[in-house]
């Protein structure tokens, strides 16, 4: 549930009592609103829209820039506002929140940080997601553990559509949509020899333009991932899972286009990959993708 703006300007007044907002609000009540934030010499703007939360920029804002970080509690996110302030004056800048900011936010020791970040419970992240989805996310914990970070069902600010599924391995993020197609799955080169395209049939249906949504969610991620200057390059993979789907004995995954076609089975042997990732790069990713692509539930 998402605080409302005016839980946000009480908790404000609360932890930064000199602190003025200015509300610049849309004709439509479910649209964008604006608040620039000042305190003294410090001067920041917050995005708020109903389905999603309070956006907080870091980096300076321009148009059609998204926000750097969301929260869904009005509290939490003018506390954000009192860190920023204090970095501001102590620096002459803001920064991304650090873990100690994170423990401070949410109230949280270092080690429950870790354990948040390492794993999430499906269950508790879902709610009333698909039963495809969930499954996929039991089965990848339980083969691959904790060797990989999990972020499930992440709404895309602006967008109808959700993610199923993030994993953040040593070999970089796997952006995962999560299909429960019956039939056959059967691999079909198309075009000229000289520019062959694959294309997707689940049951005799051609199914390929599942691919361009999955692109889409790519480029979301690789939105929120190239917010933190020293995560741009990260490698992105994006793939379609299917559930219920029939592979052939030997079938292999495929692509159509940038998106690997691939079982439950061939996924957790590629999130199980060595990559060049370490521990501390992963949880930083992990801390940067959960902050602009928040939990639907």
């Amino acid at each position: 549930m998402v605080d409302s703006i005016d839980a946000f300007l009480r908790a404000l007044r609360e932890v930064a009592p000199g602190a003025k907002a200015q509300i610049d609000a849309p004709t439509d009540p479910k649209g964008e609103t604006l608040l620039d934030v000042s305190d003294g010499t410090f001067n920041t703007e917050v995005s708020y829209r109903p389905d999603a939360g309070f956006g907080i920029f870091i980096s300076d804002s321009k148009y059609g820039q998204r926000p750097d970080e969301i929260y869904r509690s009005a509290s939490k996110a003018a506390q954000r506002i009192v860190q920023l302030k204090e970095s501001w004056e102590h620096a002459g800048l803001t920064t991304y929140l650090t873990l100690a900011q994170i423990r401070q936010l949410m109230d949280l020791t270092q080690e429950k940080v870790a354990e948040a970040l390492a794993s999430r419970d499906a269950a508790a992240t879902w709610g009333k997601g698909s039963h495809g989805e969930s499954w996929l996310a039991d089965y990848i914990a339980k083969k691959v553990g904790n060797s990989v970070i999990a972020l499930h069902d992440r709404i895309i600010p602006g967008r109808k559509s959700n993610i199923d599924h993030l994993w953040v391995a040593s070999t970089g993020i796997w952006v995962v949509d999560a299909k429960a197609y019956a039939g056959d799955v059967v691999q079909r080169e198309v075009g000229p020899i000289w520019r062959r395209e694959n294309k997707l049939y689940i049951g005799g249906k051609n199914r390929t333009k599942l691919g361009a949504s999955v692109m889409r969610q790519v480029e979301a991620v690789a939105a929120a991932r190239d917010i933190d200057e020293s995560l741009r390059g990260t490698d992105i993979y994006a793939a379609l899972c299917l559930i219920d789907s029939e592979w052939a004995l030997l079938a292999a995954p495929f692509q159509i286009g940038r998106v690997w076609v691939m079982s439950p089975h061939a996924l957790r042997k590629r999130l199980k990959k060595s990559g060049s990732l370490s521990r501390e790069t992963m949880e930083r990713i992990a801390r940067r993708l959960d902050l602009s692509l928040p939990p639907a539930h």
